[in-house]
């Protein structure tokens, strides 16, 4: 892949961090391009496959499933099919990453659930279906997410349930990213104005935090944020607040959570390459905040991620079931 073109970087940059909420018109303006300038770049982005696709980033807290748990495989030392694993993995709709991590661990995946019980039901049927692969697991419970894909969450949902014009709207967006609302009003045979005024409520309730970008490997790494690191924090009780105050404005901080068992937080980092990783860690440290308050820090670089089962239909249509 060819260097971008400043113009290119600077769009690019622009809806990888805040994703494409707002008109073309709106980022222009933003950026102080021309209207023409944007669409032209983002076209070209496109066709040259650097823009892979887009997808809606959701809050699952604010559907009803904040139950959160990252879990950690060892595998058997042997050569395993990946592919196969993959796909044993991508029967669960409840997971939405599988990365490959360093040290003492081998994989990771994300699960959400709407309760502590509906989620160890689901980890456990995860490992008694790849229980021949495994040698040990680990379960980290997630306590609070403070920050995901760079957005800065609300304090609390507002705990409203989806109607059903809200969720039949969401689900044709998700399997759409790219339809007018022009397209979606025919689809769904709605009047406009109604689902004008539902694609605005689901943003403004927090339920989608923005349409993402999908970017290309080489992308990433032009952009500075190729190189993916887990960041485990243990932080001094009475420091908690402050810290998760704090660390969710640094950019490099692409998603925050307070965890529970032998660490307090946990932060999926995105950086340039391993020397900006560690230009992270020594900022940190020279802030007196952090210095007087984390007591330990543990990194695992993630070698690779796939979004094996990022379906979102399937947790939403599972919440329409729960709730009838």
């Amino acid at each position: 892949m060819d260097r971008l073109s400043p113009i290119d970087q600077k769009v690019l940059g622009f809806v990888s961090l805040n994703g494409i909420n707002v008109s073309e018109r709106e980022i222009a303006k933003k950026l102080r391009l021309s209207q023409a300038t944007v669409n032209y770049s983002l076209k070209k982005l496109e066709e040259k496959k650097i823009i892979k696709g887009y997808l809606f980033r959701l809050n699952y807290d604010a559907i009803g499933f904040g139950a959160g748990a990252w879990v950690f495989f060892v595998l058997h030392r042997q050569c395993i099919d990946l592919d196969a694993f993959i796909k044993k993995i991508s029967e669960f709709p409840e997971i939405q990453l599988l990365a490959a991590v360093n040290g003492e661990y081998d994989f990771c995946i994300r699960v959400v659930g709407k309760s502590a019980h509906s989620l160890f039901d689901s980890i456990m049927e995860i490992e008694k279906a790849i229980a021949p692969l495994i040698e040990h697991t680990t379960i980290v419970l997630i306590s609070k997410t403070f920050k995901s894909h760079q957005i800065i969450l609300p304090e609390k949902p507002d705990g409203k349930k989806l109607d059903d014009i809200s969720r039949k709207i969401l689900s044709y967006r998700i399997d759409n990213p790219k339809s007018s609302i022009g397209e979606l009003c025919s689809a769904l045979k709605i009047h406009r104005n109604t689902a004008i005024k539902k694609w605005r409520e689901l943003f403004e309730r927090g339920i989608i935090l923005k349409k993402g970008v999908i970017l290309s490997p080489e992308a990433a790494e032009q952009l500075g944020i190729g190189f993916k690191a887990m960041v485990f924090f243990n932080v001094a009780p009475d420091k908690k607040g402050a810290f998760s105050e704090a660390i969710v404005s640094y950019p490099e901080v692409h998603e925050l959570f307070s965890v529970a068992g032998h660490h307090d937080f946990l932060a999926i980092v995105r950086t340039k390459d391993q020397r900006e990783l560690f230009n992270f860690h020594q900022n940190l440290l020279c802030n007196p905040l952090f210095s007087n308050s984390v007591h330990k820090t543990i990194s695992r670089v993630i070698l690779f991620t796939k979004n094996i089962n990022y379906d979102p239909k399937k947790i939403i249509e599972n919440n329409r079931h729960n709730s009838d």
